[in-house]
């Protein structure tokens, strides 16, 4: 998939969820339920993250 590719990406918990990718300054949060468009190669650098994996295919 292309890195500039947008995904949608919902917080599918009931509570806030929250990432930081120190790299790249980003810092994402992540209200019960909400949805925003993340490009794949953010979500990328999450996998890589300690916990990024567990936490998309948790939460996100």
């Amino acid at each position: 998939m292309d890195g500039n590719a947008i995904c949608i990406v919902k917080n599918r918990s009931s509570s806030k969820v929250g990432y930081v990718i120190p790299e790249d300054g980003i810092r994402r949060e992540f209200m019960p339920g909400e949805t925003k468009k993340v490009k794949f190669s953010e979500l990328e650098k999450l996998s890589y993250q300690p916990g990024g994996v567990a936490l998309m295919t948790h939460f996100l």
